[in-house]
């Protein structure tokens, strides 16, 4: 990319609206979150958490500055369910569907301005007791290499 089609806006935003949009269409039904819902969380339910990572200067000395933003969206997965079988099951299915939007563009570099990589990171699941029955925890994170000016 030349540097004057670099993107003027906040990426992790737009990379962030990519991501949420393209899961919702992926799981169709399931309650699809740019942050935590709060108190209005479903039984299956993926939400972006902290939008997190470091800002450098490229090595550029004179003119506008370019900067690259190496950025973690960690999506939060969670399922509830009448049986710790069926739990897992759905978790499992839920953390696919994030899997199967990455799979189909694996960079975001066509779809969002600015992203030079993108792909899977570090993935936790977790299916435990509740007092409401058996509940899956996932997180799945999506790290992304940006640059922008």
């Amino acid at each position: 990319r030349r540097m004057t089609d670099l993107p003027l806006t906040n990426v992790r935003l737009d990379v962030l609206g990519w991501l949420v949009d393209n899961i919702r269409a992926q799981l169709p039904g399931v309650q699809v979150e740019a942050g935590w819902p709060g108190d209005r969380e479903k039984p299956e339910t993926v939400y972006a958490g902290v939008v997190e990572g470091t800002l450098d200067d490229t090595l550029i000395l004179a003119g506008r500055r370019i900067y690259d933003d190496n950025f973690t969206v960690p999506f939060e997965i969670r399922c509830t369910a009448k049986d710790m079988d069926t739990c897992r099951s759905r978790l499992s299915a839920l953390v696919a569907g994030l899997h199967e939007v990455m799979a189909g563009n694996p960079t975001l570099d066509e779809e969002v301005p600015g992203v030079l990589s993108a792909h899977l990171a570090q993935l936790t699941t977790f299916v435990g007791r509740s007092p409401e029955g058996p509940r899956g925890y996932a997180t799945q994170d999506i790290a992304v290499h940006a640059r922008s000016n």
